[in-house]
């Protein structure tokens, strides 16, 4: 009779302290950092060998704009509204846009800049239009290894040419030489596997514009779709050109992670990038998250990286999920053998595990010639030793031997700083208030645009 009643005192016991100890808590979103593809714009060429663009400031279209507000719209009934269970409001995250609270970061396009203001109109639509504008961050294109880290990438570069002549890019061109023919009738010109996301990219747009294609049914552009996933995805899958990316968005994670203070309503609760599909392709299938792409990215596309806490423990976890554009549904993301939520330190592990071989952007893709890399090359080999030869303004060919002395070596040292070295500083953009996405500037692109 002991045994039993100690028994069902153990059973009680146990059951009562899982209703008090439950080990499952619930997370508490804290904050997040988005990566935004632009919206619907105007054509684009890209040197399917370089990836360079010609055209490469295209503007957005009306639509695009829209696109983006609407993407503010579901994050703001995600992180603050929190309609029919659609999403966890962010703890401490204001109705109202506080810049404190929000960093802004665009590459320096016209389509991506313009697609940040019309997402943010959409996330805080109450903001005061009278006061100046929202501060979006950028640096020029040839400094910004960011948000355009794929170009002048030797690496990079390199890898894309490895494909071009591999097996099985020759193999995929051959059994899709008559459907490449049969495009050439509606592109004008000859097309090769490897522009074919440029005449992906002219149907598209066109399509976007409501127009029609004489011998291009439905079919034959979901096997289009189908080529340009199977190319781009190829071409960037090593992600060579990530390392400004990554360290940028671990810097981020573990900045909202480590600040985070519940009785403060000023720390930082979003940080923004608004870029391109490249980063979107690169940084997903490099690495490796499930579930893969069906298809390219549509404008206005989301990956978005939700950090929270635990309500228990408060310990930081970080959960992903990308939207392919305004149309799509969240989708969770997760890392291999990972659980879609993982705490901060192990997200970050795995993130630095993928570019840990390198110490910078310009080693990782092996540029010592472009974007600075020259004068940060010189530099390295200066503290190295290494450094014999160097180019100062006093005239080429220089030597300096490995024992230089503390005087010239200080000589040489800041005429590099001061001659040889660009200096990259972050300039912030203040347009007008929003002026871009409000209704009567929407009215005047119409008119531009003859919509």
């Amino acid at each position: 009779m002991k045994s039993i009643t100690a028994s069902c005192l153990f059973v009680v016991g146990t059951l009562t302290l899982s209703q008090i100890l439950p080990t499952n808590a619930d997370p508490i979103p804290i904050g997040a950092v988005i990566l935004s593809r632009h919206g619907s714009r105007f054509q684009l060429y890209k040197n399917p060998d370089t990836l360079q663009e010609s055209n490469s400031n295209p503007e957005l279209t009306v639509d695009g704009v829209q696109q983006h507000l609407s993407q503010g719209k579901f994050l703001r009934d995600r992180w603050i509204n929190v309609v029919s269970g659609a999403g966890l409001k962010i703890e401490g995250l204001s109705a109202d846009y506080k810049q404190e609270q929000v960093f802004v970061r665009s590459s320096d396009t016209d389509r991506t800049i313009t697609s940040a203001y019309s997402l943010l109109k959409g996330l805080y639509p109450n903001m005061n239009t009278s006061l100046p504008g929202i501060p979006i961050h950028s640096v020029s294109a040839n400094e910004d290894t960011v948000l355009r880290s794929w170009l002048e990438c030797p690496k990079l570069d390199k890898s894309v040419q490895t494909f071009y002549n591999s097996s099985e890019f020759k193999k995929v061109e051959s059994d899709n030489k008559d459907f490449l023919s049969s495009l050439e009738k509606a592109v004008g010109r000859k097309v090769l596997l490897k522009d074919i996301w440029n005449v992906f990219d002219y149907l598209n747009v066109q399509q976007t514009q409501n127009a029609s294609f004489v011998g291009i049914s439905s079919e034959d552009l979901k096997k289009l779709s189908e080529l340009v996933r199977f190319v781009e995805t190829s071409k960037f899958s090593k992600g060579y050109d990530l390392y400004s990316f990554t360290s940028s968005l671990i810097n981020e994670i573990n900045y909202i992670a480590t600040s985070y203070n519940s009785a403060l309503t000023t720390t930082r609760k979003l940080t923004y990038f608004s870029g391109h599909i490249t980063t979107f392709i690169s940084f997903i299938v490099s690495n490796e998250f499930s579930p893969s792409f069906s298809s390219l990215p549509d404008y206005a596309s989301l990956l978005v990286f939700e950090v929270s806490r635990d309500s228990l423990s408060n310990e930081k976890s970080v959960s992903v999920f990308y939207k392919d554009g305004v149309n799509g549904v969240p989708v969770t993301l997760s890392l291999p053998g990972k659980k879609s939520l993982v705490s901060v330190t192990e997200f970050s592990q795995y993130l630095s595990g993928k570019i840990s071989g390198s110490s910078s952007w310009c080693e990782m893709c092996e540029n010592r010639e472009t974007r600075g890399c020259d004068a940060a090359n010189a530099l390295k080999l200066m503290k190295s030793g290494q450094l014999q030869y160097v180019n100062t303004m006093f005239g080429k060919g220089e030597m300096i031997g490995t024992g230089v002395g503390g005087f010239l070596g200080g000589i040489v040292l800041s005429v590099l700083v001061l001659f040889g070295a660009k200096i990259v500083k972050l300039r912030r953009k203040k347009h007008d208030a929003l002026k871009n996405v409000l209704e009567d500037d929407v009215e005047a692109m119409k008119e531009s645009q003859k919509i």
